[in-house]
């Protein structure tokens, strides 16, 4: 679940959007130094006030495609975001831009460009859009992209002796911990790893926003 709350010259705005992201990584390469991730976002449901409003299993490549450098010291550079943005009354797009240190908004600029779809809940696809409705970087007052991907980056990767679902034993043997299968034999960890953040700051266009994000994720396979 995600909270924003954004206030600038006596307007404010509050948009609260609870998601599930489905999303797969497969290693592409490594080396000693590193390794190229492959994240693809299979599918997307969306809440509010915890009624189902829908969920999306297609999402064009150039929205759920997402290709990372995981470094031996636990750095991890991305070559693109994905973001969702709007509520139940305007509808919900995906945004894909290029991959900034720092918040969205206040780095981006007209010369990077950026991607568009529209969350279509009817016909369960994402639409590709010419222009979005509501990604408006120069804004102080409308709708704030909300990241797809969990705010840990470490929960974005799962291999090795440094994965979320790894453990060994007193042999140094690694395997999965706290696995189990459904019945369809697809192995998913029993206990869900759970974080709860809570982010203030203040956006160059001069808007006050408070951000509350709980996550869980659960590995499926």
């Amino acid at each position: 679940m995600v909270y924003v709350q954004s206030r600038y010259d006596r307007q404010a705005h509050t948009t609260r959007v609870e998601l599930e992201t489905h999303y797969r990584h497969r290693l592409v390469s490594a080396n000693d130094n590193s390794a190229q991730l492959e994240i693809t976002i299979e599918a997307i449901d969306l809440y509010y006030e915890g009624r189902h409003l829908g969920s999306v299993d297609w999402v064009p490549e150039d929205l759920g495609r997402i290709y990372a450098t995981v470094y031996n010291d636990g750095e991890i550079q991305f070559d693109r975001e994905v973001f969702l943005m709007g509520d139940p009354y305007e509808g919900f797009e995906l945004i894909s831009t290029r991959y900034y240190d720092g918040y969205v908004l206040d780095q981006y600029r007209p010369g990077d460009g950026y991607v568009a779809g529209r969350i279509d809940l009817q016909s369960g696809n994402v639409i590709t859009l010419n222009r979005s409705r509501l990604f408006d970087p120069y804004s102080s007052s409308g709708f704030f992209p909300i990241s797809l991907l969990p705010e840990n980056e470490g929960w974005l990767w799962d291999y090795g002796t440094q994965a979320i679902s790894a453990a060994t034993d007193d042999y140094n043997y690694y395997y999965g911990a706290g696995s189990s299968t459904d019945l369809s034999g697809n192995a998913y960890l029993s206990d869900p790893l759970r974080s709860s953040d809570e982010y203030e700051f203040r956006t160059k266009a001069g808007a006050d926003v408070i951000m509350r994000r709980e996550s869980e994720i659960q590995r499926v396979k």
